[in-house]
Order: structure tokens, then C-alpha cells, then sequence
């Protein structure tokens, strides 16, 4: 629960203060809102991909998809990335 609320608690609260900025007097400068924007979009991503896997590991529960277990070298791996 805390790998999704961590990414959740930080879109509402990023979210939250462009919105505060939007209604008040204060007036977030562009570069902060662009800055608030992009942490929005990636912890959005992040936030997607954990629901993904979520999804996924019950597709593999209920036995509609299947691992494909391969053995392979990860210094093989580590030198490639």
C-alpha cells in the first residue's frame, strides 16, 4: 500500500498547490508550475506502472497468463544496459 500511496499523496499534493496558486493571490512562477507539472506526469507514470504490475500478477493468479521463467547472465545483462 505505501508503493501506492507514496506516488498518489504527491500528484494530489503537487496538484493541490497549482490549484491554491490558481485561486489565490499567489502566483506560483511559470518555471515551479512547469516544475510541479513534470513531478505530476512522472509520478503519474510511476503510480500507472505499479497498477500494471498489480494487474498483471492477478492475470498470472487467476491462471490467464503464464511466466516465462528464462535463466540468463546478468553481468551479461549489466554489461549490455
Amino acid at each position: 500500500s505505501h508503493e501506492l500511496r507514496s506516488p498518489l499523496t504527491t500528484i494530489l499534493g503537487m496538484a493541490s498547490t497549482l490549484l491554491r496558486s490558481h485561486e489565490t493571490h499567489y502566483k506560483l512562477p511559470p518555471q515551479k508550475q512547469q516544475e510541479y507539472l513534470q513531478i505530476i506526469q512522472e509520478r503519474g507514470e510511476h503510480l500507472l506502472a505499479l497498477i500494471n504490475d498489480i494487474l498483471d500478477l492477478s492475470e498470472v493468479e487467476a491462471g490467464r497468463m503464464f511466466l516465462q521463467i528464462h535463466k540468463f547472465s546478468l553481468a551479461e545483462l549489466a554489461e549490455q544496459t
